[in-house]
């Protein structure tokens, strides 16, 4: 098995049994395919998505840090990290 296919494997419950697959079960039919395209975001929607996901990282650190913390946590440079990697200027 390749690395690809590792990503791609998906274990039904007739394999995960032990059971042989029959005629009516089409193996090649139970892979899972991750082959995603990349996304691209136009520049109108730019701050919006900022906004967004400003909102929705200050939500999860509130849930596994103290308060105080997420202050410090979610400073300019990291958002310029994120945005950087998701070519959003």
């Amino acid at each position: 098995m390749s690395g690809k296919e590792f990503f791609r494997k998906k274990v039904t419950q007739t394999e995960y049994r032990g059971s042989k697959y029959t005629a009516r079960h089409d193996k090649d039919s139970q892979f899972l395919d991750i082959d995603l395209k990349p996304i691209s975001l136009d520049a109108v929607h730019y701050d919006g998505f900022k906004e967004h996901m400003h909102n929705q990282i200050s939500r999860f650190l509130l849930k596994i840090v103290p308060e105080e913390t997420v202050s410090k946590v979610l400073t300019d440079t990291l958002f310029k990290k994120i945005y950087k990697l998701l070519g959003i200027k």
